[in-house]
């Protein structure tokens, strides 16, 4: 795949550790793919510290942040109201969420230059600390429509 001139391999591809790896969502409501309201943030965690992806969620189906701020291995967040921007602006190692089209969209684990993101949703560095050899779950945290929580 390539983003804004950089190549960055899909991770169904199984990149190397020292590699721009692209993790992708898509968004689609009656066959038809659609950009939520809002991308509040994107974090990574090492699936052999989580078996079930429901450890990471509270009871409302919301990431349990007290779990999560303590085992993320990669964070992502766009300071924007739609917390998004277009791929056209990544250059690495920029951490954030790249809108691709519509419905689809990348963030990108830097192993050439990892980056560390502040969150502010847990007043923390997260650095990348992710690598090639793990298995891993990416949760993204999203209004779909307005008025939604």
């Amino acid at each position: 795949m390539n983003l804004n001139g950089y190549t960055v391999t899909d991770r169904a591809n199984r990149p190397s550790v020292d590699s721009r790896v692209a993790l992708k969502v898509y968004f689609m409501n009656d066959g038809e793919f659609i950009d939520p309201v809002q991308i509040v943030d994107v974090a990574v965690f090492d699936r052999a510290a989580q078996q079930d992806p429901s450890s990471l969620l509270s009871s409302d189906g919301t990431l349990n942040d007290a779990v999560a701020s303590s085992i993320a291995k990669a964070y992502f967040r766009t300071d924007n109201e739609a917390g998004w921007v277009n791929a056209d602006t990544y250059t690495p190692p920029a951490s954030g969420i790249f809108r691709v089209k519509q419905g689809e969209y990348v963030v990108v684990l830097d192993g050439i230059t990892p980056a560390t993101t502040y969150s502010e949703r847990w007043d923390t560095d997260v650095p990348n600390t992710a690598s090639s050899t793990g298995d891993y779950l990416d949760v993204w945290t999203i209004k779909p429509f307005a008025g939604g929580d």
